[in-house]
């Protein structure tokens, strides 16, 4: 699998830390990647390290039910007594600052990493094929299935794959698969793709740039929502396009663009395997998390 822990925390043993996975006993660090563990690490009585995703989307959402509320009170509260708070989208440093009402020194923005050793640049597909992947909540199948469907009318012979756990039926001519078997699986398809399209709904936290990041590491072009941070994980025009939300027809038109003219679609893939082992690997994202959390230690001495 990618990373010998998630998201190949493990390599924080390299800046001079001794880590270990999941300890139970005090210790003088505690971290985890996103705010369902912050209760935990603040009941740890340790130095505090939380990383958050979800909870920039909920901090804004005012009408919801008393469940969600108490849990977004409930996160929020522990979350504000981290000593050190991450985000993976450039979108919401001060968002988080303001709702959590923690100085925006406390809140540093971390570009995501993945495991390229594990994605690698493997040669531009011969055949058309394209590929979208995840799960998460701001994933917008309609707008997917859409332009899935005016690529279909236009390139009938283009095979079209959705991973999504969604039972809503595929169009014709679409191939659903509700998950696969493990990452290596994962990577064989993104190596057999040509283009990797992901739509969201409006949202915060860069969803689909795990995804955005894994499939530029094999060369694969991306064309996904353009949402607040995405930039910062495919440039537009350079290693793929962003599109507006809700708008199959310019994403459907974007795949096209790249189906009917491959050596384009291979020159966007390789400049995003490139800047991804620059700018996005796990280990450039765990150095910056690293020192982060060492000058943030320094200064409280």
């Amino acid at each position: 699998v990618p990373g010998r822990w998630p998201y190949s925390l493990h390599l924080l043993h390299e800046h001079g830390f001794k880590v270990h996975l999941a300890a139970r006993e005090p210790h003088e660090l505690a971290l985890g990647f996103d705010e369902s563990a912050a209760p935990r690490i603040h009941k740890s009585g340790s130095f505090g390290v939380c990383g958050t995703i979800w909870i920039t989307d909920d901090l804004l959402k005012r009408r919801t039910s008393l469940r969600a509320i108490a849990k977004r009170v409930y996160l929020s509260r522990h979350l504000s007594r981290m000593d050190l708070i991450f985000t993976f989208s450039k979108a919401t440093p001060m968002l988080l600052a303001r709702e959590l009402r923690v100085p925006l020194s406390r809140v540093k923005y971390i570009p995501l990493g993945i495991d390229t050793r594990f994605y690698p640049l493997a040669p531009y597909s011969s055949q058309p094929m394209v590929l979208s992947v995840g799960n998460d909540r701001a994933r917008d199948l309609q707008t997917l299935y859409s332009a899935y469907e005016i690529v279909s009318n236009t390139l009938p012979t283009v095979e079209l794959v959705v991973q999504t756990s969604d039972p809503r039926p595929a169009p014709t001519g679409v191939m659903r698969v509700e998950r696969f078997r493990d990452h290596a699986e994962l990577r064989a398809q993104y190596q057999r793709s040509s283009v990797v399209a992901v739509a969201s709904h409006p949202n915060l936290y860069t969803s689909g740039s795990t995804v955005a990041l894994e499939a530029q590491a094999t060369g694969r072009p991306v064309v996904i929502t353009g949402t607040p941070g995405m930039d910062e994980y495919v440039r537009d025009g350079i290693s793929g396009y962003l599109v507006a939300p809700h708008n199959p027809a310019q994403m459907a038109q974007r795949i096209i663009d790249l189906l009917a003219n491959p050596t384009i679609g291979a020159r966007l893939g390789g400049n995003g395997a490139q800047r991804v082992r620059r700018a996005n690997s796990d280990e450039a994202m765990v150095a910056t998390m690293a020192a982060y959390i060492s000058d943030a230690k320094a200064n409280m001495r």
